[in-house]
């Protein structure tokens, strides 16, 4: 990967295994993103964004956005320990809400569940995506998932011209299965 990539919209943040990306990327921005190849759709809840072109199409895209498996608050068996841990770090699910947040996935358009933030206005962004779905998350989640990383999984700040750069070229590294965010989620409470 390039030192100084061009950089798109705010930077990005990517667990991948220790084994495929070594080197750190400087950053001066402390901001949160992952997703995935698959992303469908993109909806905002409001605010300022910029348009990329990413996986085919243009999305508006905004930084500071965790990703996390769209099962984690819609059909996991372990929903109810999971909404807790949402909870504690800040994010309450609800049933709905002006500034609650819509989640859908590819696999099951049926599945729905809203997030929002404990101040009510926290989550403003979501995407859709056939694996993940992401949300816009504080300081105090980001320091608590980077406590929490998995051992052969490294946290890496990137920017989007970087992950996407990623995708095209090494998409294998970007399943769910090695990018890991929502698994240190997971780990938590296994």
């Amino acid at each position: 990967m390039r030192d100084n990539p061009e950089v798109v919209s705010g930077v990005w943040l990517a667990a991948i295994p220790e084994t495929d990306f070594h080197r750190p990327l400087s950053s001066a921005t402390k901001v949160i993103l992952s997703t995935v190849p698959q992303v469908a759709d993109l909806q905002s809840a409001g605010g300022k964004a910029e348009s990329v072109y990413f996986n085919g199409k243009m999305l508006p895209v905004k930084p500071c956005m965790l990703a996390i498996p769209s099962g984690v608050v819609d059909d996991d068996p372990k929903a109810s320990a999971h909404r807790e841990l949402w909870e504690e770090l800040g994010v309450r699910v609800s049933d709905g809400g002006p500034d609650a947040l819509r989640v859908q996935t590819l696999e099951d358009p049926t599945i729905t569940s809203q997030l929002r933030g404990t101040n009510g206005s926290s989550k403003q962004l979501t995407i859709v995506g056939a694996h993940m779905a992401a949300f816009s998350v504080s300081d105090r989640m980001f320091e608590t998932m980077c406590t929490h990383v998995e051992e052969g999984v490294s946290v890496r700040l990137m920017t989007l011209a970087e992950l996407v750069r990623l995708v095209e070229t090494e998409p294998s590294l970007l399943r769910p299965s090695t990018i890991a965010l929502g698994h240190i989620l997971s780990r938590q409470i296994s």
